[in-house]
């Protein structure tokens, strides 16, 4: 008889199990034993000194009083309206060209009243203006101061010849003495200063031309020489008239409407 012999080896297997666990919160009555102690508690007080310092406050309050003065001041205006009524004169608006004289002439003048012809026919004219009552008529330099030579050339201006004439200058004007008086204009310019003069022609020497505002009559035989027979040079100091304005019918004679 035959024995076996099985051994038999235990075999271990280790089985790791995790477990998570909730908690669960079971209520047990619980018995708690307390033992109390004793405890002595030991206070030790400190004083605590606090110092106030008081520090005194000054307040100076400053009070401005400010005094307004009001001036009222009243003011009277007076208005005065007063009218006035001026009459201003003008000589012209109009300028002839360089070196050339003017002179106003009324329309009183005619053509008869010129007996050498129309003003400017002699071609000595320049340029012109109208007026509302009259004309200026600009006429050429010239430099002759002898009246000979002037007429002998016919460089004058013109001639004027009518029974009330009126001869102006820029300070006042001159009515005939007698109205057979004839004068004749020129131009004539010395030291590029030029001006209109006025030569009379009369029938006796104390015959000429009556300022309109008194004074001493210019007359023909001023402008006459020692022999009584030649007439004195053009000069701008006399004796002959520096004319402005002419014109027949009496004076004055004033430039409008230029």
């Amino acid at each position: 008889m035959t024995t076996t012999l099985t051994r038999t080896t235990p075999t271990t297997t280790t089985t790791t199990t995790t477990t998570t666990t909730t908690p669960t919160t079971t209520t047990r009555p619980s018995t708690t034993t307390s033992t109390t102690t004793p405890s002595t508690t030991t206070s030790t007080t400190t004083p605590t000194t606090t110092t106030t310092t008081t520090t005194p406050t000054t307040t100076t309050s400053t009070t401005t009083t400010t005094t307004t003065t009001t001036t009222t001041t009243t003011t009277t205006t007076t208005t005065t309206t007063t009218t006035t009524t001026t009459t201003t004169t003008t000589t012209t608006s109009c300028v002839g060209p360089a070196m050339s004289t003017g002179v106003f002439v009324s329309n009183t003048v005619t053509n008869a009243d010129v007996p050498l012809g129309p003003i400017g026919s002699n071609g000595n004219v320049v340029g012109s203006c109208f007026c509302t009552n009259g004309r200026y008529y600009y006429f050429r330099m010239q430099t002759s101061d002898t009246w000979p030579i002037i007429l002998g050339s016919r460089m004058q201006a013109f001639n004027l010849n009518c029974a009330a004439a009126c001869i102006c200058t820029a300070q006042t004007c001159y009515t005939s003495s007698a109205p057979t008086n004839q004068y004749i204009l020129s131009v004539f310019c010395s030291g590029g200063s030029c001006a209109m003069y006025a030569m009379i022609e009369a029938g006796n020497n104390g015959d000429g031309l009556i300022p309109v505002n008194g004074g001493p009559t210019v007359t023909f035989g001023q402008q006459l020489d020692s022999t009584g027979f030649t007439f004195l040079p053009i000069t701008p100091t006399g004796p002959y008239l520096m004319v402005t304005a002419v014109g027949c019918g009496g004076c004055p004679v004033t430039p409008a409407g230029c």
